[in-house]
């Protein structure tokens, strides 16, 4: 079995066990998530069509899952999602993911037109 990747996450994979695999420790709670990860060298600069492909993936498992998904790409700083403001349909993205972060999937319309698919 290949090791997990961050980029797994941005692909919509929220698995809790395969995160501490790469040395991600996360605990969901009601109003947020609480994540504690090794320090890291790793950065990634999604484009728009990646993170809204994830959110698309996480979307099909289900809102909690997506909620938990929003949570840890906003919140781990090796993903870094400041460059989805220069690309077209970034910031309506990044407010999707903001939305779905508080328990609203509402931007599902707008991660699925920018797939690029």
């Amino acid at each position: 079995m290949p090791h997990p990747t961050l980029t797994d996450l941005l692909s919509g994979v929220v698995d809790e066990v395969a995160l501490a695999e790469i040395g991600i420790e996360v605990a969901f709670q009601q109003d947020g998530v609480r994540i504690e990860a090794a320090p890291s060298d790793e950065e990634i600069r999604p484009s728009v069509a990646e993170v809204a492909t994830g959110y698309v993936a996480a979307w099909a498992q289900g809102i909690e899952v997506l909620q938990k998904w929003a949570r840890l790409i906003l919140g781990l700083t090796e993903i870094d999602l400041g460059a989805l403001e220069d690309e077209a349909g970034g910031d309506a993205l990044l407010n999707a993911i903001w939305d779905a972060a508080d328990g609203s999937p509402a931007g599902i319309d707008v991660a699925t037109r920018l797939t690029g698919s």
